[in-house]
């Protein structure tokens, strides 16, 4: 399945997410989640983030990753 551009606008929530979870467990593979208030938090921010290359930062925040309560945090409109 071809991977969708980050400028494509046909990218979905879904595969943002997938492909944040990717990214993220490249640097915390034990990473866990919750849920609260529509969003989903992944992983320890700050374990993962001191790690990361800067165009994984960059493609973090071009899905519309945050750092949330010490945690990756992603947005799902209701």
């Amino acid at each position: 399945m071809k991977q969708p551009e980050l400028t494509e606008s046909k990218a979905n929530n879904l595969i943002k997410f997938i492909m944040g979870v990717e990214i993220i467990r490249r640097y915390d593979p034990d990473a866990e989640m919750a849920v609260n208030h529509g969003f989903i938090y992944v992983g320890d921010y700050n374990l993962s983030y001191s790690k990361m290359m800067e165009l994984d930062k960059a493609k973090m925040k071009a899905l519309g990753w945050v750092e949330g309560d010490k945690a990756w945090a992603f947005f799902v409109p209701g």
